[in-house]
């Protein structure tokens, strides 16, 4: 089972959490507004978190979903060998674009927990 699912639909605005029992919450975030077939509603991402729900445990399991450590660990290589001049300055930049999003995904998470009461 997929723990992150993009691009979903509702005619009605998602709960950011929405508790499954006591172990698991979906967090939904990205929410849009926006029309599909004509019908208005909103598009939002949603993912499965395990215990303990806090702001940290949503953050990791987040980056984990879609930077998998395989990925992560190939932009820092990348990254690394440009600053030692092995490969072409340009292999810095998806890695200062993840960091990037690591940091708003970062923020994004800690304020809908304080909004929301989680825990950080």
């Amino acid at each position: 089972m997929e723990r992150l699912t993009k691009k979903l639909f509702s005619t009605f605005r998602p709960n950011i959490f929405d508790w499954i029992n006591d172990y698991q919450v979906l967090y939904n975030h990205n929410i849009e507004e926006g029309v599909q077939e004509e019908t208005e509603g909103f598009f939002y991402d949603s993912l499965l978190v395990d215990y303990p729900v806090n702001s940290n445990t949503i953050f990791k399991t987040l980056i984990e979903e879609l930077y998998p450590v395989s990925v992560e660990n190939k932009l820092r290589n990348d990254y690394e060998a440009s600053v030692l001049g092995i490969v072409t300055e340009e292999r810095k930049q998806p890695y200062l674009n993840f960091l990037a999003l690591r940091k708003n995904t970062h923020e994004m998470v800690e304020q809908d927990c304080i909004d929301n009461g989680i825990a950080l």
